[in-house]
């Protein structure tokens, strides 16, 4: 008997359109396809069938790509169920089929968003001389004190923040100006009296 073939002559099988002879079994007919199967094997003449892990190709029908579960973020499915990510991007620790942006240094006040790119967090602005760097905003300037964080100034040594305008630190002095005002730390200026 000659599976997918007819016997013509004792011992000779002459296998059907599209089917080959099987080398290691002269009695079976294999089908042909007229070029190498990528990742699958030859089922049915000219018909490729891909490998477990592995899907036909649109554009090639002899050609099976890897198959992921689920697509790619910021990378390519290059083996069953593996993704590898593109330049600037790691695998995520906790989602294999992400790929989340590396930025050389740590974001301070902010997270990578893209590849050795830092985006600030609310209330922060990027530092014109350093990348990585966010650094807190107020509104106004901390007149005497410095914007330690988003739209809090802390003041200067030697001056303490008006409590009515959390932008303005004064002149703290010890003890207190009679007759004038602390116009620096413990420093007094007098008023002048006209006699």
């Amino acid at each position: 008997m000659c599976a997918n073939g007819s016997c013509t002559a004792p011992e000779v099988c002459h296998c059907n359109s599209g089917y080959i002879l099987d080398t290691k079994n002269k009695y079976n007919c294999i089908p042909k396809c007229s070029k190498t199967c990528n990742n699958g094997r030859c089922a049915a003449p000219e018909t490729c069938t891909c490998k477990m892990g592995f899907k036909p190709d649109l554009t090639n029908k002899y050609n099976c790509h890897p198959n992921c579960s689920k697509s790619c973020l910021n990378g390519k499915c290059t083996a069953p169920e593996i993704c590898t990510c593109i330049n600037g991007f790691v695998v995520d620790p906790t989602d294999k089929f992400r790929c989340n942006p590396t930025c050389v240094k740590p974001c301070v006040n902010g997270r990578c968003s893209a590849p050795d790119t830092c985006s600030c967090s609310n209330g922060f602005v990027p530092d014109p001389s350093n990348k990585y760097q966010c650094n807190p905003k107020c509104s106004r300037d901390c007149i005497n004190g410095k914007c330690l964080s988003p739209e809090v100034c802390v003041c200067n040594d030697g001056f303490v923040l008006n409590s009515k305008d959390k932008f303005h630190c004064y002149p703290k002095c010890s003890k207190p100006c009679n007759n004038g005002t602390c116009s620096a730390p413990e420093l007094l200026s007098k008023m002048l009296q006209t006699l």
